[in-house]
């Protein structure tokens, strides 16, 4: 995956995070990650995992599939 692709992936995420109204520490305790972890998924530094992707869309009632869209 390009860098672009995960910069782009991360915004997705932050924005879905937000959107659920939840802050880092409680998406983090969510997926038992640190907040950390997601501050960088965020910023587009690291590629979640899919595991954390599944994390996500699950405890946010969600499709992974629109968690994880990128417009290009």
């Amino acid at each position: 995956m390009l860098n672009s692709d995960i910069a782009a992936l991360g915004k997705q995420i932050r924005s879905a995070r937000k959107k659920a109204d939840l802050t880092q520490e409680q998406l983090s305790a969510l997926c038992h990650v640190s907040t950390k972890h997601i501050a960088n998924i965020e910023k587009g530094i690291m590629n979640p995992s899919y595991e954390i992707l599944l994390a996500k869309s699950t405890r946010k009632k969600c499709n992974p599939r629109n968690i994880a869209r990128i417009a290009f």
